[in-house]
């Protein structure tokens, strides 16, 4: 599989940025494969030019975009 180039990944993190506003209410796909409902705590961002990732309430880390979802409300 190939890396995404930092053009393709700053596109990614700039549409998320562009509709999701920090405080946005989110679901994340955890490394135990769980999902987490939390919050988005700082804009999406390229990481050291290889990952687009998220910071998240209560979540140690960042997480790759891929494994974030916006949380709809029922």
């Amino acid at each position: 599989m190939t890396k995404p180039n930092r053009a393709t990944l700053e596109s990614k993190v700039a549409a998320w940025n562009s509709i999701y506003e920090v405080g946005k209410p989110v679901v994340v796909e955890l490394d135990n494969g769980k999902e987490l409902e939390t919050v988005t705590r700082y804009p999406a961002q390229v990481l050291q030019g290889h990952s687009a990732v998220i910071w998240l309430v209560g979540v140690r880390g960042c997480y790759d975009l891929s494994r974030v979802r916006p949380r709809i409300k029922p």
